[in-house]
């Protein structure tokens, strides 16, 4: 699909290309058409902020409750509006660590220097 923006007016022309194999649409015809949204799925999210590499990998820190966190190795989806998809590492429920979690990081760094 292409998608043309007039400067002047901000109107939109957009085109599209569809099979036409018994030639029946003609340049210039109009058509009514409708644009599906595509398939919904629910997604696990995380903000970007609460993601950090340890070792290579990306990790999130979990409240595991008594005021202690979990180091979480999770694998990523796509990114989008500050926040990336969580495909494994994650459960519904989980509650990530989205400010302060460098200081955890530095603790984790801290304790494989020792």
């Amino acid at each position: 699909m292409r998608v043309e923006v007039d400067r002047s007016t901000r109107a939109i022309r957009t085109g599209i290309e569809v099979p036409n194999p018994d030639h029946l649409l003609k340049p210039g015809m109009f058509a009514k058409a409708s644009i599906a949204e595509g398939i919904s799925r629910d997604v696990l999210v995380a903000p970007e902020s609460a993601i950090y590499k340890v070792d290579g990998h990306s990790v999130v820190f979990i409240a595991a409750g008594n005021g202690g966190f979990e180091v979480r190795p999770i694998q990523l989806g796509s990114h989008e509006d500050g926040t990336v998809e969580v495909l494994t590492g994650l459960g519904p429920g989980d509650v990530v660590v989205a400010k302060g979690g460098l200081a955890l990081k530095s603790l984790i760094a801290n304790q494989a220097a020792d």
